[in-house]
C-alpha cells in the first residue's frame, strides 16, 4: 500500500524565540489542528484533524507533507491513522478502525504492517528504534494497560513495577526505552534490566516522559493548570513553552537538539518545533507541577 499524494505546505511557519529556546509553528494546511510527534534527521511525522474530526497521519521532510492513511483505518469521526515515531524510513503509529479497535502499524515507506499485541485488545505502537518498537495494549490483568518491546518477532512486557494501573512505553533510543506509569503519573527509563523514575522538574509532583535522542529525554509537567515540555539531559530541566500558547505546550519528540510537539491556542492544536540550547545557554526549570489529567486529554483516544 502506498501514501496518498503530496500535499504542498500552504501555511507560512512563525517563528519565535523564548528563555533561548527558538520556536517554529508547523500546522498541515488540511487540517483543523495539528499535533507533531516524532522527528528523524529532517524528517517529521504527525497528525491532523479534519473538518469531519478524522483523523490523518503525516510525513513533513521539511517543505512538503506527504498523508499517511492506514488503509484499514476506519473513517468515522475520531477513527483515523496516527503517525507517532519515526527511525530513517521507517514509521510507526497506530490507526482506529471502523469497530473503534486500536490497531498499531509499521510504515515502510510502500506497506502498511499491522502490529497487534497479542497480550491486549487493543495496541498503539509510539516509538521505533532500528528493528524495536515500543507502544502498549490493553491488557486484562492488574495492569490496565502494558507496555511492550516488539523486536519484529516478539512482545515483550514493559511493566514499570510502581505502575500499579499501568505502563505505556512511548519511546526507544538504542536500547534504553522512555514512558509513564500510573497511578501517580511519573516518567520513567528502562534499559533493559532497571527501572528509573524521571521524576521531573524539582517541584513536580508527576511527569510523562515521551522520546528520547541519545543522552536527552522529551517530555512534559504541569505547573497547574498548564501543561509545559521538558528537555532533561540527566542533570537539568530546560523548559519548553512556546510563546504563542493560550494553553497548554506538550514536547512529544526530539532528535539531537530540535523538539516537536503542539501548542493550544484556544481549543485549537498548532504543531510545532523547537531547537533547544544547551543547558549553559539556557533557561533551567524550577517550576510546576504535573497534572495527569491535563497531560492525558490532548492525546485523541489515550489507553489510560
Amino acid at each position: 500500500m502506498r501514501a496518498g499524494p503530496i500535499v504542498l505546505i500552504l501555511t507560512a511557519l512563525v517563528v519565535s524565540r523564548a528563555s533561548g529556546v527558538t520556536y517554529t509553528t508547523l500546522d498541515n494546511p488540511a487540517g483543523t489542528s495539528t499535533t507533531l510527534t516524532g522527528i528523524s534527521g529532517n524528517n517529521i511525522v504527525g497528525f491532523y484533524v479534519d473538518s469531519s474530526n478524522v483523523n490523518h497521519g503525516f510525513l513533513y521532510n521539511g517543505s512538503t507533507f506527504t498523508p499517511l492513511d492506514d488503509p484499514l483505518a476506519g473513517t468515522g469521526a475520531s477513527q483515523g491513522t496516527f503517525a507517532e515515531g519515526i527511525d530513517g524510513n521507517n514509521i510507526v503509529g497506530y490507526y482506529v478502525d471502523s469497530s473503534n479497535v486500536d490497531h498499531g502499524f509499521l510504515y515502510d515507506g510502500s506497506t502498511y504492517t499491522t502490529l497487534d499485541d497479542p497480550a491486549g485488545t487493543g495496541t498503539q505502537a509510539y516509538g521505533i528504534s532500528g528493528n524495536k518498537i515500543v507502544g502498549a495494549s490493553n491488557v486484562s490483568s492488574l495492569f490496565s494497560v502494558s507496555g511492550f518491546l516488539f523486536d519484529g518477532t516478539n512482545y515483550s512486557p514493559i511493566n514499570d513495577p510502581q505502575g500499579l494501573e499501568g505502563t505505556i512505553a512511548y519511546g526507544i533510543s538504542g536500547s534504553t526505552i522512555v514512558g509513564s506509569f500510573q497511578p501517580f503519573q511519573r516518567g520513567f527509563t528502562y534499559d533493559g534490566s532497571t527501572y528509573t523514575t524521571i521524576n521531573g522538574p524539582p517541584s513536580a509532583d508527576l511527569s510523562q516522559a515521551r522520546g528520547i535522542s541519545g543522552d536527552k529525554i522529551v517530555g512534559s509537567y504541569l505547573d497547574n493548570p498548564t501543561a509545559f515540555g521538558f528537555v532533561y539531559d540527566g542533570s537539568h530541566y530546560t523548559k519548553v513553552a512556546d510563546p504563542l500558547a493560550t494553553g497548554d505546550t506538550q514536547a512529544l519528540g526530539i532528535f539531537g537538539n530540535t523538539v516537536v510537539g503542539f501548542y493550544e491556542v484556544g481549543n485549537v492544536d498548532h504543531g510545532f518545533m523547537a531547537t533547544v540550547p544547551e543547558p549553559s545557554t539556557a533557561a533551567l526549570l524550577i517550576l510546576g507541577a504535573l497534572g495527569v489529567a491535563t497531560l492525558m486529554r490532548r492525546k485523541p483516544r489515550p489507553i489510560i
